[in-house]
């Protein structure tokens, strides 16, 4: 063995037999890490679907509905994120004592001593601080790794990870929801509203999954959203471990806010200032609040003021989140394929509608979550609506008064529909507020083959950028 097992023996046992569910990019990778590292333990994967990922020697597959029969001597049940816990499978398996542990959780436990560890978790934000917060540290030419839910595994890079490095974790609720290992050093909560209805039965199943992970934490900090309600009242009278701290835009915070114009750190009762918000170089009141955050895992970890204020200024964004991928004859095109919910999707309406210049482009596998406010926004800010996906249906009945709601069955035709309909000075907005699931892979898949039909259109008409 390459790495410390001790403190996961400790806790769980050492294994005879691990059974493996589920056999996505997270579960190929801990696959390969298990056999490398416990190449006497019996291992099995079981998948519903076929196998996306190619064998591994000495590992034993099961396709199909994942059978109790393998529960037998088995000593751990590892569970991929995109594997609900609420399967009968893994009732049986508590039921038999056998821990059902996630891949990260796993791993998590298996980090090197003294790395400064960064959880990020909420419902909408995740990706963009995780990927901030790299940044910064880059800035600061300090080691450090990006993991997690952002869309590389834990298990793929931990024999990279060295003591005394930075390791930022996106962490979504599946990831957090029955973690043993995962505590880590700097833990936040961005933000949150109801989602993942086909997961959790109720929006409280799905706060505590996210509370989780200040609850497991046993030293640290844990921040929050003092301007998130849903947050503030789930945080009261829990007995925490960690220090909790604050930020917020408009009232009295902890760690980081905005004081004068300007986004400031307290440091004790010392205010530091980081820049002013004009500098922020990513646009919209949301990523007023990701920079707070930015700012106060940065300075948590050591990082000088001076380059936390270049991190804030010169951060360019991530991919599918509000990205302004092209610009031709006077019309915006932004991709925020990564909004799965009707809230991402209000927020990218809040950033781009400051006038009614917009083209929405919305759909995809419904969640059937309230879609009121979204469709209220809408009305204030846009000049069409296009629908598509198997939410298009439902998503109509909501948005029928509106004017110029178009409703189409082929991904192509959405792009023909708002090319026709665009002029100079609009903005076309692809901010679907749905899963990918019914047309793609995945929001990244769709992100990106929305741009590329989008620039390819302009290439055979060959029109030029301007």
């Amino acid at each position: 063995m390459l790495l410390n097992w001790d403190r996961i023996f400790e806790r769980i046992g050492f294994p005879k037999k691990i059974v493996i569910v589920g056999y996505g990019k997270s579960g190929f990778s801990i696959a390969k890490l298990i056999s490398k590292e416990l190449a006497s333990v019996e291992i099995i994967v079981t998948d519903k679907d076929c196998l996306k990922f190619p064998e591994i020697n000495e590992i034993n597959y099961l396709l199909g509905e994942h059978n109790p029969k393998i529960l037998k001597d088995a000593s751990w049940i590892i569970k991929s994120p995109g594997v609900p816990l609420n399967l009968n499978f893994f009732k049986l398996a508590r039921e038999k004592d056998i821990p059902v542990i996630g891949d990260l959780d796993l791993t998590f436990g298996l980090l090197p001593p003294d790395v400064n560890t960064i959880g990020v978790t909420g419902t909408n934000g995740k990706t963009t601080i995780t990927e901030w917060i790299g940044y910064g540290f880059k800035i600061a030419n300090m080691p450090h790794y990006i993991a997690g839910n952002v869309g590389t595994p834990l298990s793929e890079i931990i024999y990279n990870i060295t003591p005394g490095s930075n390791l930022v974790l996106e962490l979504s609720s599946y990831q957090i929801e029955n973690s043993i290992f995962l505590k880590p050093r700097i833990a936040m909560i961005t933000n949150l509203t109801l989602d993942h209805t086909d997961r959790y039965i109720t929006f409280e199943d799905y706060i505590n999954a996210k509370i989780h992970l200040f609850k497991n934490q046993e030293s640290g900090y844990s921040i929050y959203n003092k301007d998130d309600q849903n947050i503030v009242k789930n945080l009261r009278d829990l007995n925490l471990k960690t220090k909790l701290l604050s930020v917020s835009k408009k009232e009295d915070f902890s760690i980081a806010g905005v004081i004068n114009s300007d986004i400031v750190v307290k440091d004790n009762q010392n205010l530091v200032k980081i820049t002013d918000l004009s500098n922020i170089s990513i646009k919209g009141e949301h990523n007023i609040e990701n920079a707070l955050f930015v700012a106060s895992s940065l300075y948590l970890s050591s990082v000088k003021p001076e380059y936390i204020e270049k991190t804030l200024s010169t951060f360019s964004g991530v991919e599918h989140r509000q990205e302004k991928f092209y610009i031709c004859n006077g019309i915006i095109w932004i991709n925020d394929s990564k909004s799965t919910n009707p809230e991402s999707t209000i927020v990218a309406l809040k950033t781009w509608g400051e006038s009614k210049n917009l083209i929405l482009i919305l759909g995809g596998r419904d969640k059937k979550t309230p879609l009121d406010e979204l469709v209220n926004l809408a009305s204030k800010t846009c000049k069409a609506v296009i629908l598509f996906g198997e939410a298009k249906s439902r998503f109509y009945e909501f948005f029928k008064d509106i004017q110029n709601v178009f409703v189409l069955d082929v991904f192509d035709e959405v792009i023909d529909k708002a090319f026709e309909l665009a002029q100079p000075k609009d903005i076309v907005l692809f901010s679907p507020a749905c899963a990918s699931f019914d047309m793609f892979s995945n929001f990244e898949e769709r992100g990106r083959i929305f741009k590329k039909k989008v620039i390819e259109r302009y290439k055979i008409n060959k029109e030029m950028i301007v």
